[in-house]
């Protein structure tokens, strides 16, 4: 009895004890995200072609361009909470990250990275807890590859699964074209399949994303208009209409219901370096330089967009300015509701002034992690941390 009374008081207690912290207020889906910033930590590997990826697990971070050609050994890093890392490597035979592309990707419960192991086999390995990887090869036995340079990969993962594609990257090429490869769940793929396209003698340019509902690629030859295709399921590809009009080539790419929005090669500073489309129909936006006295306000030939995500009912798009000799260094982010109009967050009030460049977000868990490199030598990782509306 004086046990049960015991238990009963406690819950008392605790039940008239201080109440409990409110709840995270929601984040408007319309307003700019709010980063903040955390310490700086120490670099964790050289270069600066570092690429980032968020899962329910945490984030993992690779060198796009690790080990193999460059003769570096590949570097591969996880986190839970974007603070404190651990070297991640597969153990299973990796020798180099892949070339060129995207080589980490993540939704849900894994994370993925793309690479070659010591038998010149294309693997997605997987991982959930950020420390145990499993590998799935590719079946590249159609291409007859020499040597792993031979090929250009990207990867990417959404809710209908995991897409890696490729093109050749010798001239010239035996296939005029994109090669894709497709699992429902990243744990095996299944045969390749490929995604004609019209080089004419010119460099193929392609990009894909995983989107709400299935992927989005789109190719391009030299200067010619750039051709998009869609897919649910990764295999039946569909045509999709054509990229905006006179670009170069869609460097960056993304889609959030209805919208899409293309980031293109740039001919020449004073073209639109975003366009946006919507009823089938493409329109240039506009991309807010800043106002001074803000930092990192440069003409348009002298900013680089990295990289732009869905971000709750719209955009965002990280970039920086060029950082070449006599030009000034800053990290640049903007956010966009509808696709058309992108507004720059300040730079110095976020600290982003001190980043070049900036390279990577990924999302876990909706939390939002921004990754830039210090411009000054001590070369520390810089990240801030927002809510996804």
């Amino acid at each position: 009895m004086r046990l049960r009374m015991a238990a009963v008081l406690a819950l008392l207690l605790t039940s008239c004890g201080a109440d409990p912290a409110p709840p995270t207020p929601p984040v408007d889906p319309l307003q700019p995200p709010r980063w903040t910033g955390s310490p700086a930590i120490p670099a964790l590997m050289s270069g600066v072609d570092q690429q980032a990826a968020g899962w329910d697990g945490g984030l993992v971070l690779a060198r796009g361009t690790g080990g193999g050609p460059d003769g570096r050994d590949p570097e591969v890093y996880t986190s839970a909470d974007g603070r404190d890392w651990r070297a991640a490597v597969p153990e299973s035979g990796m020798r180099a990250s892949s070339c060129c592309g995207r080589v980490v990707a993540g939704h849900g419960a894994a994370a993925y990275l793309l690479g070659w192991n010591s038998r010149e086999e294309l693997v997605v390995w997987r991982t959930e807890d950020g420390e145990r990887w499993t590998a799935a090869p590719l079946d590249l036995r159609d291409l007859g590859l020499k040597r792993s340079v031979d090929l250009e990969a990207t990867i990417t993962a959404g809710p209908d699964g995991v897409l890696v594609a490729a093109k050749d990257a010798y001239a010239p090429p035996s296939f005029d074209g994109v090669y894709v490869w497709h699992s429902p769940e990243g744990r095996s793929f299944g045969a390749m399949a490929r995604l004609p396209g019209q080089r004419d003698g010119q460099p193929l340019n392609f990009v894909v994303e995983a989107i709400g509902a299935g992927f989005l690629l789109g190719m391009s030859a030299g200067e010619g208009s750039t051709a998009l295709f869609s897919s649910r399921d990764g295999t039946d590809w569909r045509e999709a209409g054509a990229g905006p009009p006179g670009v170069g080539g869609i460097q960056h790419l993304s889609a959030n219901g209805a919208t899409v929005v293309a980031f293109p090669y740039p001919l020449s500073p004073s073209e639109p370096q975003v366009w946006h489309r919507r009823d089938g129909e493409w329109r240039p936006a506009t991309l807010d330089p800043g106002r001074l006295p803000d930092a990192g306000v440069v003409p348009a030939d002298q900013r680089r967009v990295q990289l732009v995500r869905a971000w709750g009912a719209g955009f965002i798009a990280v970039g920086n300015t060029f950082g070449e000799e006599g030009q000034e260094r800053a990290g640049m982010v903007w956010h966009s509701a509808d696709g058309a109009s992108w507004s720059r967050m300040p730079v110095r009030e976020h600290g982003f002034d001190a980043a070049w460049p900036l390279m990577d977000v990924a999302v876990s868990r909706q939390t939002a992690t921004l990754f830039g490199y210090r411009s000054d030598p001590a070369e520390h990782l810089l990240t801030w941390q927002a809510q996804v509306p």
